[in-house]
């Protein structure tokens, strides 16, 4: 499994969102949002495989 962190999100978009845009690029096993205002606009993509991860970056 591999972590990438991503920002600057829409504060409105969604888990699903998240899984259509980045599900391109490979398995994508969990997402997670930031759900304070403090953390709103950022999250996490966990991928299955890291060969397919470095592949968006």
């Amino acid at each position: 499994m591999v972590y990438r962190q991503c920002r600057n999100l829409p504060f409105k978009i969604n888990s699903e969102d998240i899984y259509d845009l980045f599900g391109k690029y490979g398995a994508v096993r969990q997402v997670r949002l930031g759900n304070t205002n403090e953390t709103r606009g950022t999250g996490f993509v966990v991928y299955e495989d890291i060969f397919r991860c470095q592949i968006r970056v």
